[in-house]
């Protein structure tokens, strides 16, 4: 009877699990400040994008416009303008200081009358597709500034004033169809378009 008691309380404590010790709050609060340090930052402000006819999503401001009207993108956060139908943003698109900036002038005269200018943006990606797309601007169709910027520029007399680039700004141009007629400034060149 005794080896019976014995076998009973060795197995019982073979197949309990044992208990886990609580964290300690300075141990939970590491945890969970490095969960936070690894989670994706939201930097749009809904009211001040909403403001600028933009709603946030994935953290950026997205602008889509399918009036003539000018399009500014508001400050400290990244923006993304969709101009898509003809004449869409033909008074041009104005990056500010939007942390990054990524214009999309895909149509026909789409931001026609003053192209893009990237404004304070760290990253610039124009994309002006269609007939006279992003054509005229003061100095050049797409003002890349200081940023680090991309534009593609495809489509007869699209970019036609041509990308300018300013101090500490560096640029990859891809113009196709005859395409920024005025130069590509310092911009790296090729003729690949998508």
């Amino acid at each position: 009877m005794r080896c019976l008691v014995v076998i009973a309380i060795l197995a019982t404590g073979c197949f309990s699990k044992p208990e886990r010790p609580e964290l300690a709050a300075d141990a939970r609060d590491v945890v969970d400040d490095a969960a936070a340090a690894d989670a994706p930052v939201d930097l749009c402000d809904d009211a001040i994008c909403a403001t600028a006819g933009g709603t946030c999503v994935d953290g950026a401001c997205v602008i889509t416009r399918i009036t003539t009207n000018a399009v500014t993108c508001p400050s400290g956060m990244p923006c993304v303008v969709r101009c898509g139908v003809k004449d869409a943003c033909k008074a041009g698109v104005f990056c500010g200081g939007a942390t990054a900036c990524e214009v999309h002038c895909e149509s026909e005269n789409a931001c026609v009358d003053k192209g893009v200018d990237c404004g304070t943006a760290a990253t610039c990606d124009v994309s002006c597709i269609g007939a006279a797309a992003c054509q005229h601007g003061d100095p050049g169709s797409v003002r890349c500034n200081g940023s680090q910027c991309t534009a593609t520029c495809s489509g007869s007399a699209a970019c036609e004033n041509g990308i300018a680039v300013g101090t500490g700004g560096a640029c990859d141009a891809h113009c196709c169809n005859g395409a920024c007629r005025d130069g590509t400034a310092t911009c790296a060149l090729d003729s690949v378009c998508i």
